[in-house]
């Protein structure tokens, strides 16, 4: 089997699907090519789904690219393997909790960025962009928050242009970091017909801000963080959706520490900071008293 099947499937759960790309052989790329057939490495997606397996038992993998024939079949597939993630989308109080703690943050992110740029103006100046982080994209909801509120947080300083906005936004999964471009692209756009139809395009206070939602980890894109004590060196936000129900189950502690060593300046706000388990015995045993 491939390596990067092989690879793809060892660290995938039973319950959702993998996409994998596959780039194609040298040798036959170099065929295509002397046959004028272009220049581009071909490349081949194959979509695997688990499956029980009724004769040996445990999980088989099945390939269903040939059933699903275009990214948006494959962002519903995997969404269907996923039935936990509709209630969480239109859990209202779990989302206006995110968006209050990230309007909060996005303030405190500003006010540092800004303290930051005045304390070291040449640096700033060169690169006039205020970086932010998001690990773990979904729909792509947390990346739309930090950019709004950012963007109000920052405004347009006065008689100075106001520094860019960078929203980095990591998926792993395939499927999820096209829904997530998708409902940025479509967030954009209504946003953009909304000043026009407002006719604010003219001296528009709001901020030039962009979203690039990456399918990768956050520990293998490169460390934007750099040791030469630059004040823009570094996310000021970070933003993450990586708790689940058992709380660190999603690897939330590994990508925490990888993104403060590796991606987040030293004044760095994160969402969220923190966090409350709440347990209940429902089994005990009578009269326990103890070792």
């Amino acid at each position: 089997m491939n390596e990067e099947v092989l690879a793809a499937l060892a660290t995938a759960k039973w319950n959702e699907s993998v996409m994998v790309h596959l780039q194609e052989e040298e040798e036959e790329n170099d065929k295509e090519r002397k046959s004028g057939g272009g220049e581009e490495a071909a490349s081949t997606t194959l979509l695997l789904v688990p499956r029980i397996d009724k004769d040996h038992g445990g999980i088989r993998w099945e390939n269903a690219t040939a059933s699903v024939s275009n990214s948006s079949l494959l962002a519903a597939h995997h969404l269907s393997t996923k039935k936990w993630i509709f209630p969480m989308l239109h859990d209202q109080r779990r989302n206006e909790l995110y968006e209050r703690a990230i309007k909060k943050a996005s303030t405190e992110a500003i006010q540092r960025f800004l303290h930051d740029a005045s304390q070291q103006p040449s640096n700033i100046a060169t690169t006039g962009t205020l970086s932010a982080l998001d690990i773990g994209s979904g729909s792509g909801l947390l990346a739309l928050l930090a950019q709004k509120h950012l963007s109000n947080a920052l405004g347009a300083p006065p008689n100075k242009q106001p520094p860019k906005i960078e929203i980095t936004s990591l998926e792993m999964a395939a499927p999820m970091a096209y829904l997530a471009r998708k409902t940025v692209q479509l967030a954009q756009a209504q946003r953009q017909s909304t000043r026009t139809t407002n006719n604010s395009l003219v001296d528009d206070p709001i901020p030039s801000s962009t979203i690039e939602i990456r399918e990768a980890h956050s520990s293998q894109i490169p460390a934007l963080k750099s040791d030469n004590g630059s004040a823009s060196a570094g996310y000021y936000l970070c933003t993450s959706e990586l708790l689940e129900s058992g709380l660190l189950g999603e690897g939330w502690l590994p990508a925490m520490r990888d993104a403060w060593d590796r991606h987040l300046h030293p004044n760095a706000v994160v969402v969220p900071q923190k966090a409350r388990v709440y347990a209940q015995a429902v089994f005990g045993v009578s009269n326990f008293a103890g070792p």
